[in-house]
């Protein structure tokens, strides 16, 4: 566990956790007050805090290690250096920037931009906006799976999920959901499978497994006595296909072979959505509650 020593309320509020390829060894905690928090996973201590002046909605790792862009509540995509604490990008052309995601094979920034309903298309270096493709909903998180070169898209409202060419940001798949909003989504390259997390009423929550070639339905995970999924929040994986499951104050293991569900971890207080990160080559997790980072090596 990483105790982040806020020095106010405001601040100790976590909003996004974030972290870079796996040889960095950092992670990134978005807090309440506009700073970002780098995190060295070797002494689970804070090394820097960056000043965004403004607090973030998203991280995402960029191209270069210590580089990370942000887009904040301030509707700016930012770019900047964790070692310099500087901010070395910026773009204001973004409307209202949610979810983000770097495209290293076409050596740009996909944001989605929730005024215009749009996945936007921006330069690495944020100096230009490329492209724009419109979607029939609010969309709220994109995952890209750079081999395949596609992009999955999750509208909340419209409770679906879409799959895009990644070159051309054309519709290849989609598929709608029953029940009420999607929460998140978490994607598993490695065997083919996107998970959607959503609320099927009120106090009932359900993952649907989809193939991403064509997002066909798998299976359905239902809550259970052992994993109620009544609250929760967050989904991340492991590299050997492992679903995690943030319900409550509760971490839950989920095997991919029979979806059979164990707590690996508690924390003090509730974790709420975005605050799950997850390193796919060396397995390390990282998620937050309202005051503490906490860090489990697999």
């Amino acid at each position: 566990m990483l105790d982040i020593h806020p020095r106010s309320p405001s601040e100790a509020s976590s909003r996004s956790i974030g972290q870079t390829k796996s040889t960095t060894d950092r992670a990134y905690a978005a807090l309440a007050n506009g700073h970002v928090a780098v995190i060295d996973l070797n002494t689970l201590h804070v090394e820097q805090r960056v000043n965004l002046g403004s607090p973030a909605r998203a991280l995402a790792p960029g191209a270069r290690p210590g580089r990370v862009y942000a887009s904040l509540d301030s509707n700016q995509v930012v770019l900047f250096d964790t070692a310099s604490g500087q901010i070395i990008g910026d773009t204001r052309d973004v409307g209202s920037p949610q979810s983000l995601i770097l495209d290293t094979a076409t050596s740009s920034l996909l944001v989605i931009d929730s005024d215009s309903r749009s996945i936007l298309r921006l330069s690495q270096d944020l100096a230009a906006r490329l492209d724009a493709y419109p979607l029939v909903d609010l969309p709220n998180q994109i995952l890209l799976d750079p081999s395949n070169r596609r992009l999955y898209v999750t509208l909340p409202g419209a409770r679906q999920i879409l799959a895009l060419d990644a070159d051309t940001l054309e519709m290849v798949a989609n598929r709608a959901l029953a029940g009420g909003p999607l929460v998140m989504a978490a994607l598993d390259t490695v065997h083919g499978r996107l998970y959607a997390l959503s609320a099927l009423s009120p106090h009932h929550r359900a993952i649907w497994v989809l193939n991403t070639e064509d997002l066909s339905l798998s299976a359905m995970v239902a809550g259970s006595s052992d994993v109620p999924l009544r609250r929760a929040s967050a989904l991340g994986l492991l590299p050997d296909g492992r679903l995690l499951v943030v319900e409550g104050t509760h971490l839950y293991d989920i095997s991919p072979l029979d979806f059979r569900a164990t707590v690996v971890a508690r924390s003090a207080n509730p974790v709420g959505p975005g605050r799950l990160a997850t390193d796919p080559l060396s397995g390390q997790v990282i998620w937050s509650d309202a005051n503490e980072i906490w860090v489990r090596n697999q």
